[in-house]
């Protein structure tokens, strides 16, 4: 059972960024600044460019950048992160002469890290893994002026699908296409 002290609102100060897919972003990056005008947002990878290319010109906010690896130094609020697709939603251009090794540096073992990590902190940190939910959580913002711990729990809940998912993937493709040159 949840105490009462757990279904009170977070206010969004700090979002950490990690996305493959762009979609929407505009939709979540203004959203962000408009309903949490003090946010700190901290982007990696090539989602510093992407963030930056939605922000209207005439703010003076500039997304932040920050390695994947030092996640802890940020303590974030809100955590949008997804991952790289994997062979059954992009496949390989010519998977056939893929080694093992190949197969598994498309994995986005970083991201699934990280989702897992903030996912795990659904007390804290509300992780949003899905473009189609940033309106929403606009909408929440906009309405709330945060997030509640059962949402947050719900949407950690959504991140492990998302990872289970992934994973899921990732044992069907190995299996389907390696399985044959393992001996016995």
């Amino acid at each position: 059972m949840f105490n009462k002290n757990e279904d009170g609102l977070v206010p969004v100060r700090k979002v950490m960024i990690v996305v493959d897919n762009h979609r929407d972003l505009g939709i979540l990056v203004n959203g962000l600044l408009k309903y949490c005008p003090t946010v700190e947002i901290y982007t990696a990878g090539d989602t510093y460019g992407e963030v930056k290319a939605v922000i209207p010109r005439h703010s003076r906010f500039l997304p932040i950048r920050f390695d994947i690896n030092d996640y802890k130094t940020i303590n974030p609020d809100l955590a949008v992160i997804n991952l790289k697709p994997f062979p059954d939603d992009k496949p390989f251009p010519d998977d056939s002469e893929l080694s093992p090794e190949d197969v598994m540096k498309g994995i986005d073992s970083d991201r699934l890290h990280l989702m897992t990590l903030m996912a795990k902190r659904f007390d804290q940190t509300l992780t949003i893994v899905d473009p189609d939910d940033y309106e929403g959580l606009i909408i929440k913002l906009m309405t709330d002026g945060g997030h509640k711990y059962m949402g947050r729990f719900l949407a950690a809940q959504g991140a492990f699908n998302t990872i289970n998912e992934y994973n899921s993937k990732i044992i069907k493709y190995l299996g389907e296409k390696f399985n044959q040159l393992i001996p016995d």
